[in-house]
């Protein structure tokens, strides 16, 4: 679908400036709604299917337009009130005008949409989305920018104009209060974050070239999944949504079918979130990760759950780290990856296929190119069993996405 590369679009100097009233029919992946107009697919955030709306083009491309929606003439049934009022102007939220069961619905179809189109899986078997256990007040890592009047403030949606906020409803209070509480300059950002399974807090103050130039907290953030604490460093990466990360790592175990005495890979592992949980089940998980930050923290993490003997980590890139001996001439039950949102590398794909482990489990944040690896992962040996969306970011078009795959006979 064309509408995906939202961010990378620029205006065209035809753009027509003049209103156009559209009836919506559908929701692409981006969150965006669909109408034409004048031989167009018309892409419309903050606007439903079903609703009649006056938008304006904003740029166009050959056979597809962006618009900027004026005015809804017609709601949907369905449309509710923001929980937000700052929704449409600070870029951060996309859904937060449709009910909380119709996000899940619109993500459950979406992953299957990418799954069809990209993948070329005619019947995707695509579970239902599963649920954040916090719809609201979920995120323990919030990039603030301070406005003009040295306010809180997140930058508006395609730009760099800092709009200042009361409130950020996604945001937990922990990080409000911890925002609120750091001085800071126009110009500046804070990066702030606490633990709401865990405990620890930190911010960093950064100047316009987001150098730090002041930091406040703790020297981890620990948050609690799966009955393991997990420690990780303030600016390294974790998952914003902890109480919805434990259904992550419940998805992908359930995924990954570990047996005791098994060899389980964990590619991209950060600081263990998966490795943990797997050496506790089958007694022996390798973690590969490149980010330097992450593995000394994994190596504590397993040492606190009485896991050091269990685990075993890696430094390096997925591509080099794939084709090492101990991991190219080791035997493994099971394979999990959770590459970043450009997914696998090709020679980290083809790395992987060589290990011919019976089972894999691909964890995505993007499934467009879930749906490009998944299709070629399946076209040289491997069959789909299921793929289970999870909604670690409520209130936007993000989803997650657990695909569990198995050796074909």
């Amino acid at each position: 679908m064309p509408g995906i590369a939202r961010d990378n679009a620029s205006p065209m100097t035809d753009a027509r400036p003049h209103p156009l009233t559209l009836d919506l029919t559908a929701l692409a992946p981006t969150g965006e709604a669909i109408g034409r107009a004048e031989g167009l697919v018309v892409f419309v955030p903050y606007a439903l299917p079903g609703e009649r709306v006056e938008v304006e083009i904003v740029f166009r491309r050959k056979g597809f337009a962006r618009a900027r929606l004026l005015r809804v003439v017609q709601a949907a049934a369905e449309r509710v009130s923001p929980a937000c009022p700052h929704f449409t102007r600070c870029g951060g939220c996309d859904l937060q005008h449709l009910p909380y069961p119709a996000q899940l619905a619109f993500k459950t179809g979406a992953v299957r949409e990418q799954l069809r189109r990209i993948g070329g899986f005619a019947e995707p078997p695509v579970q239902p989305c599963a649920p954040s256990p916090r719809p609201l007040r979920y995120r323990n890592h919030v990039q603030f920018a301070v406005t003009e009047d040295r306010t809180l403030g997140f930058f508006a949606a395609g730009g760099r104009r800092a709009v200042s906020i009361d409130d950020c409803p996604i945001t937990a209070p922990e990080v409000m209060a911890l925002a609120r509480g750091t001085r800071a300059r126009a110009g500046e950002t804070l990066d702030a974050r606490a633990g709401l399974t865990g405990h620890g807090v930190a911010c960093h103050t950064r100047d316009a070239r987001g150098a730090v130039i002041a930091s406040s907290g703790d020297g981890a953030v620990h948050e609690r999944l799966a009955g393991i604490d997990f420690a990780f460093h303030p600016e390294g990466f974790f998952q914003v949504n902890p109480f919805a990360a434990a259904t992550l790592i419940d998805e992908a175990l359930r995924a990954a079918q570990p047996q005791p005495g098994q060899r389980a890979l964990d590619v991209y592992c950060g600081v263990g979130t998966f490795t943990l949980p797997l050496a506790r089940v089958t007694g022996h998980a390798t973690g590969l990760e490149l980010e330097g930050r992450a593995l000394p923290f994994a190596r504590r993490n397993a040492e606190e759950a009485g896991l050091s003997a269990a685990t075993h980590f890696i430094s390096g890139p997925a591509t080099v780290s794939l084709r090492r001996p101990e991991i190219r001439d080791g035997h493994w039950d099971v394979i999990l990856v959770d590459p970043p949102r450009a997914g696998l590398e090709p020679e980290a794909l083809d790395a992987l296929l060589a290990l011919e482990a019976p089972r894999l489990v691909y964890v995505s944040c993007d499934p467009a190119t879930l749906a490009r690896d998944l299709a070629r992962l399946v076209a040289n040996r491997y069959a789909l069993e299921h793929v289970q969306p999870v909604d670690l970011f409520p209130q936007t078009r993000h989803v997650e996405a657990v695909a569990s795959l198995r050796a074909a006979k």
